[in-house]
Formats: C-alpha cells, sequence, structure tokens
C-alpha cells in the first residue's frame, strides 16, 4: 500500500535533496521519470468511488530497472520499506489509463510513450499537465437529447423570429399612417429589438461559423467559462440589452394605457395631434426606454462581462452572478411587477365591452411578453440556486476523467446532467422572445381588411364591383 503522508514527505525529501547533492547520481531522465511515479505512489488521488490512483507494475519496472536503475538500489538500502514492490502494483492501472511495454531503455521517447494518457473522445490530453480536460464544444454538459431538443427548437423559433420580425415591419410600413404615431409606435420599437437579438444570435450558424468557434475562448471547458469571445460580449450585451428595452417599451405603453382609462380628459389634453407634450411624451418614452438598459449591461462588463455556462455553447451569460442579480434581474423584476399592476387594473376598470379590437390586441402582446418575464425570471432563480452545485458535479467528473480513459462505472454523469432543466428553461425563454414578433403582428394586421378583400374575391369582381356601385349610389 502507499505510504502515510509523513513518512512520504521525509522519504521523498531524502531521495531529492541526494539527487540534488550528488550523492546519488541521477540522469536528467531519470528525474523526470522519477519525481511524479513517487508523487503519484506516496500520495495517490482517489477517484469519486473511492479508489486510490497508483501507478502501475509496468511503470515501476520502467523505472526500476531501467532509467532509475543505481537510484532505486541506493534508496532501496536506505528505505526498502518506503519503496513499492513493483509485484504488488496493478498490471494496468484501469482508472489512470497508464499503459506501457515491459521492455526496459533509457529511450526518453520510449519511456515518455509508457506514461501516456488514454483521454475520452470528449476530452484532450493537456501536455503541459499530462491530465485529459474536457473539449469545449464537443463535452456535453447537458443530457444528450438536449442537444438535439435545443437546437431545433431554437432554430424554428429564430426562423419564425425573424421572418415576422420582417413582415411586422411591412405591414407596419403599409398601416404607417397608424402605426407610426405615438403611441402605436411603440411595438415596433420592440420588434426591431427583438429582430437585431435574433440576427446576432443566428447569423454565425447561417454563415457556416459554428458556436464553438465563437464562444470556446480555449480548449479547455472549464477555462473558457471564466473568459470570454468578442462574439459571447455582443451576444450578452444585445441579449441583454434587447430584454430590457422589450419590458420598458412594454410598461410604458401599458401606463399609457392606464392613463387614458383612469384619467382620460387629463390624456386627450396632452395627445392631441401634433401637440408639442405629444412629441415631448414620445422622446421621454424612448430615451427611458432605451438609456435604462445601459446601466445593468455597463456594469456587467465592468464585473467580468459574459461567458459561456454550458457546452455545446449555446448563449452566453454573465460571469459575476450578483451584480447580475441586483442589475438585470432586479430591473426585469420591477418591470413585471409594475407591468402586471397596471394589466390588472386596467382590465379592472375597463368594461369586457368597452374594449376595442386594437385593445384586445395589446391586452394579448402584453400578456405574452409578461409570460416570458415570469419564464425568464424563474430560470433565473434556479440557476442561481443551482449553478454552484451544477458548477461543483461538473468540476468533480472532470477531475475523473482528468487521468484518462475509466471503467464505465467509475465516473458518473448524472450528477451534472440533472441540471438540465435549467438550460432548459432558459431554451424556452430564447424561443419565446423568438416567437414575440408573431403575436405583434397580430397588432398590425387589420383583420376586417382581409376579410373584406376574401369576401370580394369569393363573390366574384362583377358581383363586387355592382355592390360597390350601388352602395356608391
Amino acid at each position: 500500500g502507499a505510504a502515510s503522508q509523513e513518512e512520504g514527505e521525509e522519504f521523498a525529501g531524502l531521495i531529492m535533496s541526494g539527487i540534488s547533492s550528488g550523492l546519488i547520481e541521477a540522469s536528467q531522465e531519470c528525474v523526470d521519470a522519477l519525481v511524479p511515479f513517487m508523487c503519484q505512489y506516496l500520495f495517490p488521488l482517489c477517484n469519486t468511488s473511492g479508489d486510490l490512483l497508483l501507478p502501475s507494475q509496468e511503470e515501476c519496472l520502467a523505472i526500476s530497472t531501467g532509467v532509475c536503475q543505481s537510484p532505486w538500489e541506493i534508496a532501496t538500502q536506505v528505505a526498502a520499506d518506503q519503496l513499492p514492490v513493483c509485484a504488488d502494483l496493478p498490471q494496468v492501472n484501469p482508472v489512470c489509463g497508464f499503459s506501457g511495454s515491459t521492455k526496459t531503455t533509457n529511450s526518453t521517447t520510449q519511456l515518455e510513450s509508457q506514461l501516456t494518457v488514454n483521454c475520452s473522445e470528449d476530452f484532450f490530453l493537456d501536455n503541459a499537465t499530462n491530465t485529459c480536460k474536457p473539449l469545449c464544444g464537443v463535452f456535453e454538459t447537458t443530457a444528450p437529447r438536449y442537444k438535439i431538443e435545443a437546437k431545433v427548437i431554437f432554430s424554428i423559433a429564430a426562423v419564425v423570429g425573424i421572418v415576422m420580425s420582417i413582415l411586422f415591419m411591412v405591414a407596419s410600413w403599409i398601416e404607417r399612417s397608424v402605426m407610426f404615431t405615438f403611441p402605436s409606435v411603440l411595438p415596433l420599437y420592440s420588434n426591431i429589438a427583438i429582430f437585431v437579438n435574433t440576427v446576432v444570435f443566428i447569423v454565425p450558424p447561417l454563415v457556416g461559423v459554428s458556436n464553438t468557434k465563437m464562444l470556446c475562448t480555449s480548449p479547455d471547458l472549464l477555462q473558457a467559462f471564466n473568459e470570454n469571445t468578442f462574439y459571447c460580449q455582443v451576444q450578452g450585451v444585445v441579449g441583454t440589452y434587447g430584454a430590457l428595452v422589450v419590458s420598458f417599451f412594454t410598461v410604458l405603453h401599458l401606463g399609457l394605457i392606464f392613463w387614458g382609462v383612469f384619467f382620460p380628459f387629463h390624456k386627450q389634453r396632452h395627445m392631441k395631434t401634433g401637440s408639442r407634450s405629444r412629441v415631448y411624451l414620445h422622446i421621454t418614452c424612448v430615451a427611458t426606454a432605451l438609456i435604462l438598459p445601459v446601466v445593468p449591461v455597463a456594469t456587467t462588463l465592468a464585473t467580468g462581462g459574459y461567458a459561456i455556462t454550458s457546452s455545446p455553447p449555446f448563449a452566453c451569460a454573465p460571469i459575476d452572478r450578483i451584480s447580475n442579480l441586483f442589475t438585470f434581474e432586479l430591473f426585469i423584476s420591477i418591470s413585471l411587477a409594475v407591468a402586471g399592476t397596471l394589466l390588472v387594473l386596467t382590465i379592472w376598470k375597463l368594461d369586457k365591452n368597452m374594449f376595442s379590437v386594437a385593445e384586445r390586441k395589446l391586452l394579448v402582446i402584453f400578456s405574452y411578453i409578461m409570460l416570458i418575464l415570469v419564464l425568464f425570471i424563474a430560470s433565473s432563480i434556479a440557476a442561481r440556486r443551482k449553478l454552484d452545485k451544477y458548477i461543483a458535479e461538473l468540476t468533480a467528473y472532470i477531475f475523473c476523467q482528468s487521468s484518462g480513459v475509466p471503467s464505465s462505472d467509475v465516473c458518473d454523469r448524472s450528477g451534472f446532467e440533472g441540471f438540465t432543466v435549467i438550460v432548459e428553461l432558459m431554451t424556452i425563454v430564447e424561443a419565446a422572445f423568438g416567437f414575440y414578433p408573431a403575436v405583434l403582428f397580430i397588432f398590425v394586421l387589420n383583420f376586417r381588411k382581409l376579410a373584406n378583400i376574401s369576401k370580394k374575391r369569393s363573390i366574384g369582381p362583377s358581383v363586387a364591383s355592382s355592390s360597390l356601385q350601388s352602395s356608391n349610389t
């Protein structure tokens, strides 16, 4: 078995002092092989099952009868009870994945091949530490089924978002006499924010650039968790800013409706077409919705910026969760609380029969965006509560795999794969934002005009023209 820590430290110090002082002659090849070997034997690490990670017989024989034969014989005379018995060591270390030949040689190349670590397909060998590290973009931090589900859901939402955003802007231009006036123009501003956000997310895959190249700062996944690329910063800024802009425009639009319901005469006096107060109010709403989101974005950038939290990388999140909690999440929570209060009071004040078609459409839009905000807050709370444990479980699994290919029952993925629900919630939020332009399109769509057009086509042009003449008469 392995020696105790106190004995190991004393023996290791004795051997190294003998080599450094010249009392024990040893080549550089011997030192390079002996030091890590004795460290592994005297101070063995353990895997998650509690098994000691001891060196193999092949390593022991290659060192004791090969490159370090002379120092080994001297050490045997000094402290034989603290040297390993090669026959007592495992033939091949199944946990560390070391393999080699029993042939002894002074060749450094053959010795290094004996100490080569075989990594899993989703890990790479770090030559500096001779350990396996997870490949960013290849190693999967979530259950395998999620990889396909997330791609399908996000792709559909992104395509629908892009198409419906364009259709909404085209329809707004057609109905510009109404849609370009305040406050009807506020949904158009929200649509532009969603459009830019979706484009930033979807452009790299469309042009053939993988998210791995754009979001991974290093092949080492754990290192990439704490670093950020330029695209990751852009994606995080646009995502944060866009979500806040949409939520602020929603609150402001609800506030204007609330104002008209509870103080109709006051609103009519200030909202006359072409009045100076109407222009000032428009400018104030736009400035508020565009300037306030700068605060949480700037705070996040000043406290570390954005980085990935999963692999394959999907989206970037703030590195400093505390500053994000008291800026971005706080702003979203306040927006939700204010919007919810205004919506409930407005519905309570108005009689159902008093709602116009446009107001009913707005209620659908407001209800949808509030649902998105509720889902976002729920996912943020779940992530904040479980992220530390998720990182701990993931790190434990990566450490278990760091020494090479283990047996299938040693390293357990279920510890961190159980947190897939957090990422799934975030995927639902992103997808809901993607479908938001489709909901906005309902606002600008004139159903009555479409019904009249379809009716004219069904009765034929001759009947339609005769009926039009009679109506003119």
